[in-house]
């Protein structure tokens, strides 16, 4: 897994340019897409890792970086996600908002429940037990058959909590409709958190806080460009936040607010370089625009090929096989799932 680490790099380095000079569209579809497709190999790499019993001699250095970057990898995602939201209710008003919970909930939904479906058959296949129960809430991210549920779950709550937000922030008696409902949006991710902190490990809630701060950073990105269009401003924001992330990651199991607090400032110093670094990768933007059948597919060839000894018994071609199968399916998924989707939400769209 060590070699894996330096094709990574070598990915992470090509297509990268304009270093140093102000990348004004960082926050663009495709510079995020790229961003978060780099991070989603991560899982990839992540859930993969889950799957090999005994790590050789070339993989301690992996098991290092996997363990030490945790829950970090998956930060960009939510800040992305909460920022992406919130300018297009920013842009696009009560029209966008009223439609929210068919066209965003719904459909991301609908989704997901498309790929339990195959894990549900897969399992019958295998003839692996599953509790009735944990089938139905498995259709929500609450359980899991077998699949990567955790992420789908909160996304889809913070997705409630933003239509919600912004709802109660059209009906308040204020001029500035913003402030009120990110105050609104601050305060139901804190009641997310503890509640759900009670029920499930700290995956279900601990990034959550990222995607609230990216509705915040799409209210005030304009202010934020400004101040940090002057390069000596920009260049000690940038010092300060790693300087503050640094210290933060040392004491983030001394208590919550250290632990929320890293990821916080993790997800804004990649916000701060790719102020500065451009990228130019077609396989990361790829990556990052089909985040979605890559994360909810990617256990699918692994849970197969663990029981091929001829695949599993070698890590790179096990990794190697899930990696490719992992693509076809999300390939085949987005044809057949996602576009099919897309246009019956269209249609339903035109007749309403």
């Amino acid at each position: 897994m060590n070699f894996i680490l330096v094709i990574l790099a070598v990915l992470l380095l090509w297509g990268i340019h304009n270093i140093g000079k102000k990348n004004d569209d960082y926050l663009s579809v495709r510079q995020t897409q790229a961003v978060n497709g780099y991070f989603i190999i991560l899982v990839f790499l992540r859930h993969f890792w889950q799957y090999i019993e005994v790590p050789g001699k070339f993989d301690h250095l992996f098991d290092a970086v996997n363990s030490g970057l945790g829950q970090m990898i998956v930060t960009t995602f939510m800040f992305y996600s909460g920022y992406g939201v919130t300018v297009s209710v920013l842009k696009k008003g009560k029209t966008y908002l009223k439609s929210f919970p068919k066209n965003r909930i719904l459909k991301t939904m609908l989704m997901f429940d498309a790929a339990i479906l195959l894990y549900v058959l897969i399992n019958l296949i295998l003839s692996i037990e599953m509790n009735p129960l944990k089938i139905l809430t498995s259709f929500i991210g609450w359980d899991s058959v077998g699949n990567s549920n955790w992420y789908i779950f909160a996304i889809l709550c913070m997705y409630f909590v933003t239509w919600l937000a912004f709802s109660a922030g059209e009906i308040l008696p204020f001029k500035s409709k913003q402030i009120p409902s990110l105050i609104i949006a601050l305060i139901l991710t804190g009641i997310y958190m503890i509640l759900v902190r009670k029920f499930k490990d700290g995956q279900f809630y601990n990034t959550v806080l990222c995607y609230t701060i990216g509705m915040w950073y799409a209210c005030f990105k304009e202010k934020i460009d400004k101040l940090l269009s002057c390069g000596s401003v920009y260049l000690l924001s940038l010092i300060a936040v790693c300087a503050a992330f640094t210290a933060s990651y040392l004491f983030r199991n001394h208590n919550l607010a250290f632990d929320q607090l890293h990821y916080l400032l993790f997800v804004l110093c990649i916000v701060l370089i790719t102020m500065r670094v451009k990228s130019g990768n077609l396989v990361l933007e790829w990556c990052g625009k089909n985040l979605l059948g890559l994360y909810i597919l990617q256990r699918i060839p692994m849970i197969l090929f663990k029981r091929i000894d001829a695949v599993s018994s070698n890590t790179y071609v096990y990794c190697a096989a899930c990696l490719a199968v992992t693509l076809i399916l999300t390939i085949a998924f987005q044809k057949v799932v996602a576009d099919n989707l897309a246009k019956l939400f269209q249609l339903t769209k035109k007749k309403a």
